[in-house]
């Protein structure tokens, strides 16, 4: 009933009719009235309201529609040839049959409901229609002078709605679309900018050959594609800022072309056409744009092997520059690119160090969304060393940052880490709650891949295999490629599924392949570590020998909660399959020790259970089954029901 008050406005004899209609369909209780036909008694009153006044009235009123459910006596002298005194009494007359009613303000009215407004414009022509938004349009330009931009939003609606009438209601739609758009990102309402630049684009599109509406597509792919991006919408953005791409390539243009990079740095869905596209803008600047320049540079540091000629040389380049032409903002990126180095060589405390630096110093520039890189990074590498208490109080104050200034895509991987750390600690609450915010697609695959563990940890295989996010979920990237179809291809296998599971590791092996394997590698730890009790049972022995050993040259690192798994039960696993008894028993007692300081009660069942696998080995059938009921136990304590304090 609350719900039918609100959609009728709480009018009476709306509420009666609708109660009425719903009454008579059964479907009283449903949420919304939104979708039924509007009862007849209702329209019946509609149109008895309007019957009363004259004609001139109601042609009055039809333009008082177009301008909105409220409006301004003096927006209707400007459209209105008819005197001020006639225009008022008109207005009068609608007043007193109740089709409008007067406002606080002085010379501003209002429909007495949205019907009525509806009601009228039913009964103009498409054209007639279309002409009014534009005559609203230019008239309310009139009316607020030189403060009618502010009020873009407004505006860009009634020239949107004229823009296919002439190229002047047009180019004023794309106009004022833009700047809504400008307004709606300072506000850092990025799905709301994104909407503005999407019509403008509709605009500029469709507008006849040869009519200048002043904008730039490409341009405007651009800058749809950032907006897209900062919302979370990855999958908008790389198309987009991919048809950008496309555009400024077809016209030789360099500098297009590597802004468009720049952008879709976290986007675009091949590192080998990545690549490519970053030599060919580098080529066409050709040295004119050093900050450009220096940018396309710190990208390409990215896709290239650390221990190279060309990566040396690149970050000589770039710190040339920053020699040369100080570019505050580049020094600050560069000291990323350095705690990646960091990272890379295992050495956690000057990763933390270097990326708390370009942190600060990014904020400082006012440049948030780049910030937000540093702050993810800050975050996972806080996980890598370990410790989950410090890991989790400095991943609580990066996503709190990443909420303030609104970084979407650094708090979803910052918050799919506190997500996994909730599922290992059994805190069901935590968990229901970053899964009702980024699950189902929005989120990206991760959050799929934390919901269906869960579905494994009780035991509902047929639901862990239905959550599995689609492969194409993982954007092209190869990481996230080897990533997403690790964890399909243990589900399934653990579903009873073996060839599906092989099809999986084939994908995997494909996105690993293309992932460098030089130093410490996220993507490659994430990927073998998501494979979980998959890779020592479905790896033939070279990618068993391979993953052990890349395993263990990074042993000090034990978990990243972006995956369901801790590295030190992988790391036995496969020293079992690899016959190495003593050192498979000794990675489940690390693993052991660790998730029981750090009170992760699913990796202490999982090292328990490699425990009695290494007692098994050794025929001791009676220490086995002990340890597998602590196991048992230390599940049953984090029952789906219960939560945790973590």
């Amino acid at each position: 009933m609350r719900r039918i008050f609100e959609e009728t406005e709480g009018n009476p004899f709306f509420l009666s009719e609708v109660v009425n209609l719903l009454t008579q369909e059964g479907t009283l209780m449903k949420e919304s009235v939104s979708d039924i036909a509007v009862p007849d008694g209702v329209r019946e009153a509609l149109g008895r309201r309007l019957d009363r006044i004259s004609e001139e009235a109601n042609e009055l009123l039809q333009v008082c529609a177009v301008a909105g459910r409220e409006f301004a006596y003096d927006t209707l002298t400007l459209l209105d040839e008819r005197s001020e005194d006639r225009i008022l009494r008109l207005i009068e007359e609608a007043i007193e049959s109740r089709v409008i009613e007067e406002m606080d303000q002085p010379g501003r009215y209002r429909f007495t409901h949205a019907l009525m407004q509806e009601t009228l414009l039913a009964e103009l022509t498409t054209t007639r229609r279309v002409r009014l938004h534009g005559q609203v349009g230019e008239a309310l330009e009139e009316r607020w002078g030189t403060r009618a931009d502010e009020r873009a939003t407004r505006l860009a609606g009634h020239f949107g709605e004229a823009s296919l009438l002439s190229p002047r209601f047009a180019a004023k739609a794309v106009r004022y679309a833009m700047l809504a758009a400008g307004q709606a990102e300072a506000q850092t309402a990025w799905d709301e900018a994104a909407n503005w630049y999407e019509r403008a684009l509709a605009i500029v599109t469709a507008s006849d050959n040869g009519v200048d509406l002043g904008e730039d597509e490409a341009e405007l792919l651009v800058a749809l594609g950032i907006c897209q991006r900062k919302a979370v919408n990855n999958r908008g953005a790389w198309r987009n800022l991919m048809r950008a791409i496309t555009l400024f390539r077809e016209r030789g243009d360099g500098s297009g072309l590597a802004r468009a990079l720049v952008e879709a740095a976290w986007i675009l869905s091949a590192s080998s056409r990545r690549l490519a596209f970053i030599n060919e803008a580098l080529s066409l600047i050709a040295g004119s744009d050093p900050h450009l320049e220096a940018r396309l540079l710190l990208l390409r540091l990215q896709l290239i092997g650390r221990d190279t000629d060309g990566y040396r040389a690149d970050q000589t380049r770039i710190e040339e520059i920053v020699a040369e032409h100080g570019f505050p903002d580049i020094g600050a990126l560069l000291l990323q690119v350095r705690s990646f180095e960091a990272t890379a060589k295992l050495d956690f405390g000057a990763a933390l160090d270097l990326s708390t630096s370009a942190r600060d110093r990014l904020l400082s520039l006012a440049m948030p969304i780049e910030a937000s890189s540093a702050m993810m990074t800050i975050s996972i590498g806080s996980f890598l060393s370990g410790d989950v208490e410090r890991a989790l109080a400095i991943a609580r104050e990066q996503a709190a940052l990443c909420r303030r200034f609104h970084a979407g895509l650094a708090r979803l991987n910052i918050e799919l880490r506190l997500s996994g750390v909730a599922l290992a600690r059994g805190d069901w609450a935590g968990f229901e709650a970053f899964q009702a915010t980024w699950a189902g697609g929005a989120g990206g695959y991760g959050f799929d891949l934390h919901a269906a563990a869960r579905a494994e940890l009780v035991g509902d295989l047929e639901r862990a295999v239905a959550l599995l996010p689609a492969p194409a979920m993982s954007g092209g990237f190869p990481g996230f490629v080897a990533h997403l179809h690790a964890g399909r291809a243990r589900v399934r296998l653990l579903a009873g599924d073996e060839n599906g599971a092989r099809a999986e590791l084939a994908q995997f092996a494909v996105g690993l392949a293309d992932v460098p394997a030089t130093g410490f590698n996220f993507g490659r730890f994430f990927a073998l570590t998501e494979l979980g009790e998959a890779l020592p049972t479905l790896a033939d022995d070279a990618l068993a020998r391979d993953a052990y050993d890349e395993l263990v040259r990074c042993a000090a690192v034990r978990w990243d909660p972006m995956c369901t798994r801790g590295a030190d039960p992988i790391r036995g696993g496969l020293a079992l399959r690899l016959g190495l008894i003593e050192e498979a028993e000794a990675h489940f007692t690390t693993g052991l020790q660790w998730s029981e300081t750090n009170g992760l009660f699913v990796e202490q069942a999982r090292n328990l259970e490699g425990l009695a696998q290494v007692a098994l080995a050794r025929s001791d059938a009676p220490g086995a089954m002990a340890l597998l009921d602590r196991a048992a136990a230390c599940i049953n304590s984090r029952g789906p029901g219960s939560t945790s304090a973590g």
